[in-house]
């Protein structure tokens, strides 16, 4: 049996003509049924094809959920790949991180006297600390900082133990200085910034003071807790981020003095270290490390994955760099009047460029903005 469309008011069938009422029309046939039902036939378990139900975790629509005679004309869907189950996936959204403007708290309150050498956890000085001899499997009292009334994104602490024995840590903020909120109580890390926000990267305002207190997990004796520095991530709308590198599958930026990371989470900035010499003037990738320089007074520091620092400390001073790039197994550096050096190793010794033609003879002091590598192939 066959059929055959002759016109569009008459069809041919079996070698004879009929004449039809009204017209013939195209119409389009989807592969898929204009419902489906999920379990038992009842009415609650229907699903129309024509909805779009967005139920992937991700917040695209499922190919398969969707019925190309109602959503054909719709641009994306007649370009979208369509030969296999899959995802259309909405472009994403663009989130902005605070700024965080980092600052040394103002004071310190040892309510229950059990620290020493307060000061030291706000001279913004790794290298010294406040201590609490603190008693076997037991948190230390807390030690609270204070400063006047500011929106607060996020709190650093630097801290350490006597015996690595530190294994905890709680944060807590206050409005008044009387009731307190809990923001974090967690795993501490030694000898590092224990970086932590107060409502998942959205500033708090009027905070006027944080505390901190410290576990010691040693089964048997007292063990010196310490806080080698704070610092307050303060709401910094206006602020800048200076330079930026991606090192270790990590983002590093870099505001004034602070070198910072964006967090797991990517909802605020975690503070990696601050440079107490000067601000950095530039972040490059070489031999494996992160390269972080301070300017032509100071030596530049190299960082390693796991975030370990050393400083650079050539005899002649010629690793005092503003500026440098790696290219071709080699790190150069150059001052702001165009001098330039290189190195074959991270914190290695340097050797100058050739003097002829050299930067220092095309800029004066300052002039020097910014570096780059440019290469013929033939």
């Amino acid at each position: 049996m066959a059929l055959q469309i002759t016109n569009r008011c008459q069809v041919g069938l079996n070698g004879l003509k009929y004449t039809i009422a009204g017209q013939v029309h195209s119409q389009r046939i989807s592969r898929s049924p204009s419902k489906i039902i999920t379990g038992s036939a009842e009415y609650a378990n229907e699903q129309f094809l024509s909805n779009w139900i967005t139920k992937d975790q991700r917040g695209g629509l499922l190919v398969d959920e969707m019925d190309e005679s109602v959503d054909a004309d719709r641009y994306w869907w007649s370009t979208c790949d369509t030969r296999f189950p899959g995802h259309l996936i909405p472009n994403q959204l663009a989130t902005e991180i605070p700024i965080p403007n980092w600052a040394s708290p103002t004071g310190t309150d040892d309510p229950d006297t059990a620290w020493t050498d307060d000061a030291n956890a706000i001279n913004g000085n790794i290298g010294n600390y406040a201590f609490e001899d603190t008693e076997a499997n037991t948190y230390s009292k807390y030690l609270e900082f204070t400063f006047s009334a500011a929106s607060v994104i996020s709190v650093a602490a630097y801290l350490s133990s006597e015996t690595d024995d530190m294994t905890q840590v709680s944060m807590d903020y206050s409005l008044n200085g009387t009731d307190w909120t809990n923001f974090f109580e967690g795993a501490g890390i030694n000898d590092a910034y224990n970086t932590h926000d107060l409502n998942s990267g959205a500033p708090v305002a009027s905070v006027i003071e944080i505390r901190i207190k410290l576990y010691n997990d040693d089964d048997a004796v007292f063990r010196e807790m310490r806080i080698n520095n704070v610092e307050i991530g303060v709401d910094n709308s206006s602020g800048t981020v200076t330079k930026w590198k991606e090192f270790n599958s990590e983002t590093y930026m870099a505001t004034g003095a602070f070198l910072n990371k964006i967090d797991s989470t990517a909802l605020y900035y975690e503070l990696v270290r601050e440079f107490s010499e000067a601000s950095i003037t530039d972040l490059e990738v070489a031999f494996g490390e992160l390269i972080i320089t301070l300017g032509d007074a100071d030596e530049y520091y190299h960082m390693t994955t796991a975030e370990s620092f050393s400083i650079s400390s050539d005899a002649n001073n010629t690793d005092q760099w503003t500026k440098c790039i790696y290219w071709s197994g080699k790190l150069y550096g150059c001052k702001s009047d165009g001098t330039m050096t290189s190195c074959t190793t991270a914190g290695g010794s340097t050797t100058a460029a050739d003097a002829s033609g050299g930067l220092d003879e095309l800029v004066d002091d300052n002039d020097l903005q910014r570096l780059f590598t440019h290469f013929k192939s033939d």
